[in-house]
């Protein structure tokens, strides 16, 4: 499976989630997990579907368009890449290289738009998983077998808008917070 020659690490999925038995949490902290240390983990029923782990180990930052018009709005922002999924509900997974030596986190609503960023402590549903409403097929727009991970763009952090901070303050007996740091998770 060409995931792992080019170090993703694969996770199995029911519909677009991890089986509840699967540690995730503990994948998100080795260094490379393997299918023989994934395989006992699949549920007799698995559906076929797979994910990728996404941030540092898999080496993989993704954004993820859940709509035409965010594909758009993203297209302005974001460097093409060749490494782009058809995802199955019209929407687009980008994948970029995870930038050497930045922290880059799962955010939810980019530009207050339908766009996600899956990194660190984040995984896709990835090819040829079948979306789970549509029945679509998630699938590559160029085959990998035409690709080389060379010619993967490496993301650059610069492209994300900044974080709200959160502030707590104290007014008399409640605790008041501002800002919003929900995109960050």
């Amino acid at each position: 499976m060409r995931y792992l020659e080019w170090g993703w690490q694969p996770i199995p999925l029911i519909g677009k989630q991890p089986p509840k038995s699967f540690p995730l949490k503990l994948l998100f902290q080795m260094n490379t997990p393997s299918m023989e240390r994934l395989l006992p983990w699949l549920p007799p029923c698995h559906s076929g579907n797979i994910g990728i782990i996404t941030g540092e180990l898999s080496d993989l930052v993704v954004v993820d368009y859940d709509s035409k018009d965010a594909i758009a709005f993203g297209e302005q922002l974001f460097m093409p890449t060749p490494f782009s999924v058809k995802t199955g509900n019209s929407g687009r997974h980008d994948y970029y290289r995870y930038p050497s030596g930045a922290v880059i986190n799962c955010r939810l609503g980019l530009y207050d738009q339908e766009i996600n960023l899956q990194a660190n402590n984040g995984f896709v549903v990835s090819p040829p998983s079948l979306h789970p409403k549509t029945g679509f097929t998630y699938r590559w727009e160029i085959p990998l077998s035409e690709l080389s991970l060379s010619d993967m763009p490496i993301f650059n952090p610069t492209w994300l808008p900044p974080l709200l901070k959160r502030t707590v303050r104290k007014t008399s007996h409640q605790y008041v917070r501002t800002g919003n740091s929900a995109q960050d998770s």
